[in-house]
């Protein structure tokens, strides 16, 4: 080499070598420190990662899946595509093979409906698939049950047996993707205190807000009770029925006000749902209603309903 340059030696400080110091210098002493915290990053991701729910059992049931040559899936291929599903998601445990001494969830897929259908504003046939996953939640004394829907759909590309088959599928991969999201939002609010909850009261996504209101009113947590009362006023009846009985197991006296407004002009098997509620929950209002509705309203199935719930109002011990 030419006077001047540097003799580059296994000991020099190459562009990929090591100081004399034996540290790395340059860009390995730059991979090193970044290796570093990409291995700092991981473990805080792993760290504040929340834990995986346990699964018991997962199984599928239902005439959907029993017989229906248009999806072509028996129930063993729907679960396997769900425990699929399961996996993928990072949030459930593998279910053991035996249950017998395991403590966890246990998952129930029945499929509702697999359909095609022309609706606007969509163009042409779409294929839809509705599925309700029932969770079985094991307690200290028992085990509670709630349940998670999901609706798939899928545009349909030709009328072959081949396209509407594989539409059908596509739906159901949608509606099962809802289900174990809704069911790990579910379960993962249980965990959480009534404070959080009720902060998730305003998140943007409808299903943090379902269950984290679900879990409040299970809890019979007065800070659920302004969200419920909300509902009462929503075009969906599912909701406003659970609304409704959430506000009856709370024994929530603000209800009452709401459900007697919710009553006016609602067809005679809705107003008798009210009826029954009022009843349940009670108060000097509820009675007082209650004895207007058994004298004076036009549907003597009505007045029957409302007499009743008076009687086994008036019969309960005063609270």
């Amino acid at each position: 080499m030419g006077d001047g340059a540097p003799a580059l030696t296994a000991e020099g400080p190459g562009p990929h070598g090591r100081s004399e110091h034996g540290c790395p210098s340059g860009p390995s002493r730059w991979a090193a420190r970044t290796l570093g915290l990409l291995l700092a990053a991981s473990l805080l991701s792993a760290c504040n990662r929340p834990p995986r729910h346990t699964l018991a059992t997962v199984t599928v049931e239902g005439e959907t899946v029993v017989d229906n040559p248009a999806l072509g899936l028996d129930a063993a291929a729907v679960r396997e595509r769900l425990l699929l599903l399961l996996r993928e998601s990072g949030r459930f445990t593998e279910p053991p093979q035996s249950a017998a001494a395991e403590r966890g969830a246990r998952l129930t897929l029945e499929l509702g409906y697999t359909r095609e259908s022309v609706r606007k504003p969509r163009e042409g046939m779409w294929a839809e698939t509705g599925a309700q996953l029932d969770v079985e939640i094991p307690l200290e004394d028992g085990s509670i049950h709630e349940e998670v829907v999901g609706v798939g759909e899928a545009p349909i590309q030709d009328a072959s047996l081949e396209a509407r088959r594989a539409a059908l599928r596509r739906a159901l991969d949608d509606a099962l993707l809802q289900v174990v999201a809704s069911a790990d939002l579910m379960l993962r609010a249980r965990t959480r205190t009534d404070a959080e909850l009720a902060a998730q009261l305003k998140d943007p996504d409808a299903r943090v807000v379902e269950s984290a209101l679900r879990v409040l009113a299970e809890r019979k947590s007065p800070l659920a009770v302004d969200a419920l009362l909300e509902r009462l006023h929503l075009s969906d009846a599912a909701k406003v029925r659970r609304a409704m009985g959430a506000l009856v197991e709370m024994r929530e006296p603000r209800a009452v006000p709401a459900l007697i407004e919710l009553g006016r002009n609602k067809e005679p098997p809705f107003f008798k749902e009210i009826v029954f509620a009022l009843g349940e929950i009670g108060g000097e209002e509820a009675e007082a209603w209650l004895f207007t509705v058994s004298q004076g309203h036009d549907v003597p199935a009505v007045r029957e309903a409302a007499s009743r719930a008076l009687g086994d109002l008036r019969a309960q011990p005063r609270r």
